[in-house]
């Protein structure tokens, strides 16, 4: 088969199998990485970055807006909020989305390698149960390969000041994962245009309850961030949200890719 061919019957079945957004990010685009985190550091020989997203349900990210179990004559009202962050959203907008993108990558990974390209993929991070190892790396809250950056670098998003990757559709409403192989692929063009309204939106940061986004020195509106322009302190946004059950808030008020 020649690469032509592979590359569209890898785009045509990575759709099929639920993402929204697929792009293709050459290895070139990632030399800032991490010295050990740049796609050749992980697969020798390695010419593309293949990146995809699935858009987390409208009504999922917005749970505190839900009406459900509002009137429970079952559910507790004080215990409504655990139900629907850790319980509802936590697993419709997160666990299910990783699983479904976690299995596309491992069949993309398995075509590209049985074509004879070396192929490998990192699990999307999980909740609680894969804190520990999040956290044998300094500064928890770090992959071993940034998914984040492989969404702009793929042309499908530009960083927010929420720290996330922003898209034009779905806003940061969306979940992604990436598959580095040793094939070439005509590469995605980054977006031109600005996505985050930055400043003079800002919501994602003022509505943090206990600020645990700074904003970076460096960060101007006017260019386009292929770079966080801010810092989230990782550790203390899980704790805050045990109590201010604000998990999403920060992609939920953005009023980008808005429903």
């Amino acid at each position: 088969m020649k690469d032509s061919e592979l590359h569209h019957e890898l785009m045509q079945m990575i759709r099929a199998q639920g993402a929204n957004l697929v792009g293709v990010g050459p290895v070139e685009r990632f030399k800032g990485a991490p010295r050990g985190h740049r796609p050749e550091d992980i697969v020798p020989g390695a010419q593309s970055v293949i990146t995809f997203g699935i858009r987390i349900p409208h009504l999922a990210s917005h749970w505190p807006e839900l009406g459900m179990a509002r009137d429970s004559e079952i559910l507790p009202s004080e215990n409504r909020p655990e139900m629907l962050q850790n319980f509802f959203y936590h697993t419709v907008g997160y666990d299910l989305i990783n699983d479904r993108l976690n299995q596309i990558a491992l069949q993309v990974a398995n075509v590209l390698e049985e074509a004879g390209y070396r192929s490998i993929f990192f699990p999307a991070t999980f909740g609680a149960s894969y804190n520990r190892f999040q956290e044998l790396i300094p500064g928890a809250g770090f992959g071993l390969f940034s998914l984040r950056h492989a969404a702009v670098l793929s042309g499908l998003a530009e960083f927010g000041l929420n720290n996330v990757a922003v898209t034009s559709k779905y806003g940061p409403r969306i979940r992604f994962n990436a598959v580095i192989t040793a094939a070439h692929f005509p590469p995605t063009s980054l977006l031109k245009e600005k996505v985050c309204l930055g400043a003079e939106c800002s919501q994602c940061v003022t509505e943090c309850p206990e600020g645990c986004i700074t904003l970076l020195p460096t960060s101007r509106d006017e260019i386009f961030w292929h770079s966080p322009p801010a810092r989230s302190d990782v550790a203390r946004c899980r704790e805050t949200r045990k109590s201010h059950y604000c998990m999403g808030r920060c992609i939920r008020v953005c009023p980008v890719g808005g429903q």
